[in-house]
Protein backbone atom coordinates (compact mmCIF):
# COMPACT_ATOMS: atom_id res chain seq x y z
CA UNK A 1 0.00 0.00 0.00
CA UNK A 2 3.05 2.26 0.08
CA UNK A 3 3.34 2.52 -3.71
CA UNK A 4 3.12 6.19 -4.65
CA UNK A 5 3.27 8.49 -7.64
CA UNK A 6 5.71 11.39 -7.23
CA UNK A 7 6.05 14.64 -9.19
CA UNK A 8 9.16 16.73 -8.51
CA UNK A 9 10.06 20.17 -9.85
CA UNK A 10 12.26 23.06 -8.63
CA UNK A 11 10.92 25.96 -6.60
CA UNK A 12 13.30 28.32 -8.38
CA UNK A 13 15.91 27.97 -11.08
CA UNK A 14 18.22 30.48 -9.42
CA UNK A 15 17.77 30.97 -5.67
CA UNK A 16 18.24 27.62 -3.92
CA UNK A 17 18.01 23.84 -4.13
CA UNK A 18 14.47 23.57 -2.75
CA UNK A 19 11.94 21.65 -4.80
CA UNK A 20 8.22 20.92 -4.85
CA UNK A 21 7.05 17.36 -4.25
CA UNK A 22 3.55 16.16 -5.12
CA UNK A 23 2.68 12.67 -3.91
CA UNK A 24 -0.36 10.43 -4.24
CA UNK A 25 -1.29 6.76 -3.97
CA UNK A 26 -4.35 4.57 -4.35
CA UNK A 27 -5.18 5.12 -0.67
CA UNK A 28 -3.67 8.54 0.09
CA UNK A 29 -4.91 11.80 -1.52
CA UNK A 30 -2.64 14.32 -3.21
CA UNK A 31 -0.16 16.10 -0.96
CA UNK A 32 1.98 19.12 -1.87
CA UNK A 33 5.28 19.54 -0.01
CA UNK A 34 8.33 21.76 -0.25
CA UNK A 35 11.58 19.87 0.27
CA UNK A 36 14.75 21.62 1.46
CA UNK A 37 18.11 19.80 1.43
CA UNK A 38 19.98 20.10 4.74
CA UNK A 39 23.68 20.88 4.74
CA UNK A 40 25.80 18.11 6.25
CA UNK A 41 27.69 14.92 5.61
CA UNK A 42 24.54 12.82 5.37
CA UNK A 43 21.91 13.23 2.69
CA UNK A 44 18.89 14.58 4.55
CA UNK A 45 15.95 16.86 3.84
CA UNK A 46 13.44 19.02 5.62
CA UNK A 47 9.95 18.34 4.28
CA UNK A 48 7.12 20.79 4.91
CA UNK A 49 3.58 19.89 3.91
CA UNK A 50 1.90 22.86 2.23
CA UNK A 51 -1.43 21.31 1.38
CA UNK A 52 -3.15 17.93 1.42
CA UNK A 53 -6.50 16.98 -0.05
CA UNK A 54 -8.97 15.35 2.32
CA UNK A 55 -9.82 11.66 2.37
CA UNK A 56 -13.23 11.10 0.81
CA UNK A 57 -13.61 7.37 1.35
CA UNK A 58 -12.63 4.79 3.92
CA UNK A 59 -9.38 3.29 2.62
CA UNK A 60 -8.75 1.14 5.69
CA UNK A 61 -8.26 -2.45 4.62
CA UNK A 62 -7.56 -1.51 0.99
CA UNK A 63 -4.82 -3.73 -0.43
CA UNK A 64 -2.56 -2.74 -3.35
CA UNK A 65 -0.75 -5.52 -5.20
CA UNK A 66 1.61 -5.65 -8.17
CA UNK A 67 1.16 -8.59 -10.54
CA UNK A 68 2.87 -9.81 -13.69
CA UNK A 69 1.75 -11.92 -16.62
CA UNK A 70 3.02 -12.83 -20.09
CA UNK A 71 1.74 -11.26 -23.31
CA UNK A 72 1.30 -13.11 -26.59
CA UNK A 73 4.87 -12.46 -27.80
CA UNK A 74 6.44 -13.46 -24.47
CA UNK A 75 6.87 -9.96 -23.05
CA UNK A 76 6.27 -9.64 -19.32
CA UNK A 77 3.60 -7.05 -18.52
CA UNK A 78 2.59 -5.81 -15.09
CA UNK A 79 -0.55 -4.47 -13.52
CA UNK A 80 -1.78 -3.06 -10.22
CA UNK A 81 -4.67 -4.72 -8.43
CA UNK A 82 -6.51 -2.75 -5.74
CA UNK A 83 -9.25 -4.15 -3.53
CA UNK A 84 -10.69 -3.98 -0.04
CA UNK A 85 -9.68 -7.03 1.96
CA UNK A 86 -12.48 -9.18 3.31
CA UNK A 87 -11.96 -9.32 7.09
CA UNK A 88 -13.20 -12.91 7.03
CA UNK A 89 -10.33 -13.98 4.78
CA UNK A 90 -7.54 -11.54 5.67
CA UNK A 91 -5.61 -10.23 2.67
CA UNK A 92 -6.12 -13.27 0.47
CA UNK A 93 -6.62 -12.59 -3.23
CA UNK A 94 -10.29 -11.81 -3.93
CA UNK A 95 -12.32 -14.52 -5.63
CA UNK A 96 -15.00 -14.15 -8.31
CA UNK A 97 -15.47 -10.43 -7.73
CA UNK A 98 -16.79 -7.69 -10.00
CA UNK A 99 -13.71 -5.97 -11.45
CA UNK A 100 -12.71 -3.09 -13.73
CA UNK A 101 -9.52 -3.22 -15.79
CA UNK A 102 -8.29 0.25 -16.78
CA UNK A 103 -5.86 0.80 -19.64
CA UNK A 104 -4.33 3.53 -21.81
CA UNK A 105 -1.16 2.46 -23.61
CA UNK A 106 -0.43 5.44 -25.83
CA UNK A 107 1.95 8.33 -26.56
CA UNK A 108 4.41 7.28 -23.85
CA UNK A 109 2.11 8.73 -21.18
CA UNK A 110 1.87 7.25 -17.70
CA UNK A 111 -1.86 7.19 -17.03
CA UNK A 112 -2.08 3.87 -15.19
CA UNK A 113 -0.17 4.56 -11.97
CA UNK A 114 -0.93 4.82 -8.23
CA UNK A 115 -3.38 7.67 -7.99
CA UNK A 116 -6.04 8.75 -5.50
CA UNK A 117 -9.30 8.51 -7.43
CA UNK A 118 -12.11 9.83 -5.25
CA UNK A 119 -14.98 8.42 -7.30
CA UNK A 120 -13.36 5.03 -7.82
CA UNK A 121 -12.62 4.77 -4.12
CA UNK A 122 -16.05 5.86 -2.92
CA UNK A 123 -18.28 4.11 -5.44
CA UNK A 124 -16.14 1.06 -6.26
CA UNK A 125 -13.43 0.04 -3.78
CA UNK A 126 -15.53 0.91 -0.75
CA UNK A 127 -18.26 -1.39 -2.11
CA UNK A 128 -15.83 -4.31 -2.16
CA UNK A 129 -15.14 -4.41 -5.91
CA UNK A 130 -11.74 -4.79 -7.59
CA UNK A 131 -9.88 -2.15 -9.61
CA UNK A 132 -6.87 -2.87 -11.84
CA UNK A 133 -4.45 -0.61 -13.75
CA UNK A 134 -2.82 -2.26 -16.77
CA UNK A 135 0.76 -1.12 -17.50
CA UNK A 136 0.73 -2.11 -21.17
CA UNK A 137 3.17 -1.21 -23.93
CA UNK A 138 2.63 2.14 -25.57
CA UNK A 139 2.37 3.95 -22.25
CA UNK A 140 5.10 5.47 -20.12
CA UNK A 141 5.08 3.13 -17.13
CA UNK A 142 8.46 1.64 -18.07
CA UNK A 143 11.59 2.95 -19.79
CA UNK A 144 11.22 2.77 -23.59
CA UNK A 145 7.84 1.09 -23.06
CA UNK A 146 6.36 3.11 -25.91
CA UNK A 147 8.92 1.89 -28.47
CA UNK A 148 7.33 -1.55 -28.55
CA UNK A 149 4.09 -0.16 -29.99
CA UNK A 150 5.13 2.21 -32.77
CA UNK A 151 5.44 1.69 -36.52
CA UNK A 152 2.54 -0.68 -36.95
CA UNK A 153 2.99 -2.49 -33.63
CA UNK A 154 0.06 -0.94 -31.77
CA UNK A 155 -1.66 -4.33 -31.67
CA UNK A 156 0.87 -5.37 -29.01
CA UNK A 157 -0.74 -3.04 -26.48
CA UNK A 158 -4.07 -4.73 -27.22
CA UNK A 159 -2.45 -8.14 -26.69
CA UNK A 160 -0.95 -6.97 -23.39
CA UNK A 161 -4.35 -5.80 -22.17
CA UNK A 162 -5.98 -9.06 -23.22
CA UNK A 163 -3.27 -11.06 -21.42
CA UNK A 164 -3.95 -9.19 -18.18
CA UNK A 165 -7.71 -9.73 -18.51
CA UNK A 166 -7.13 -13.46 -18.99
CA UNK A 167 -4.74 -13.54 -16.03
CA UNK A 168 -7.38 -12.05 -13.74
CA UNK A 169 -9.83 -14.73 -14.85
CA UNK A 170 -7.26 -17.52 -14.60
CA UNK A 171 -6.44 -16.53 -11.02
CA UNK A 172 -10.13 -16.56 -10.15
CA UNK A 173 -10.16 -12.89 -9.18
CA UNK A 174 -13.12 -12.31 -11.48
CA UNK A 175 -15.04 -14.08 -14.23
CA UNK A 176 -16.13 -13.34 -17.80
CA UNK A 177 -19.49 -12.10 -16.64
CA UNK A 178 -18.00 -9.80 -13.98
CA UNK A 179 -15.05 -8.19 -15.78
CA UNK A 180 -15.27 -4.84 -17.52
CA UNK A 181 -12.70 -2.60 -19.18
CA UNK A 182 -12.40 1.16 -19.06
CA UNK A 183 -10.45 3.55 -21.23
CA UNK A 184 -10.26 7.31 -21.80
CA UNK A 185 -9.07 8.92 -25.05
CA UNK A 186 -6.41 6.52 -26.36
CA UNK A 187 -7.80 4.08 -23.80
CA UNK A 188 -11.08 4.29 -25.71
CA UNK A 189 -9.24 3.05 -28.79
CA UNK A 190 -7.83 0.24 -26.67
CA UNK A 191 -11.11 -0.87 -25.11
CA UNK A 192 -13.00 -0.59 -28.39
CA UNK A 193 -10.55 -2.78 -30.27
CA UNK A 194 -10.06 -5.34 -27.53
CA UNK A 195 -13.78 -5.77 -27.02
CA UNK A 196 -14.42 -6.29 -30.73
CA UNK A 197 -11.54 -8.68 -31.42
CA UNK A 198 -11.65 -11.10 -28.50
CA UNK A 199 -13.18 -14.36 -29.68
CA UNK A 200 -14.13 -15.32 -26.15
CA UNK A 201 -16.37 -12.79 -24.48
CA UNK A 202 -13.99 -11.72 -21.73
CA UNK A 203 -15.06 -8.10 -21.56
CA UNK A 204 -18.66 -7.75 -20.51
CA UNK A 205 -18.98 -3.98 -20.67
CA UNK A 206 -16.88 -1.19 -22.10
CA UNK A 207 -16.65 2.45 -21.12
CA UNK A 208 -14.75 4.48 -23.72
CA UNK A 209 -14.70 8.13 -22.69
CA UNK A 210 -13.59 10.50 -25.46
CA UNK A 211 -13.55 7.43 -27.63
CA UNK A 212 -11.87 7.26 -31.02
CA UNK A 213 -11.56 4.02 -32.96
CA UNK A 214 -10.22 5.20 -36.32
CA UNK A 215 -6.57 5.67 -35.35
CA UNK A 216 -5.55 6.31 -38.96
CA UNK A 217 -6.79 9.90 -38.76
CA UNK A 218 -4.24 10.56 -35.99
Amino acid sequence: NKLQSLIIFPVSRYKNDDFWLISSSYTEPYKLCIVSPLVGLDISYHIETIRQEPHVYDSSGVVVERHETTSMDGTKVKYFMVYKADPRHGEDTPKNMTAILHGYGGFGLMHCKPNYDKLMGFFWLQKGFVYCDANIRGGGEHVDWRQGCIKGQIHKSFEDFEAIAKDLIKKGVTSRSKLGCWGVSHGGLLTGNVNSTLKCCIISFVVGQKLFINYACY
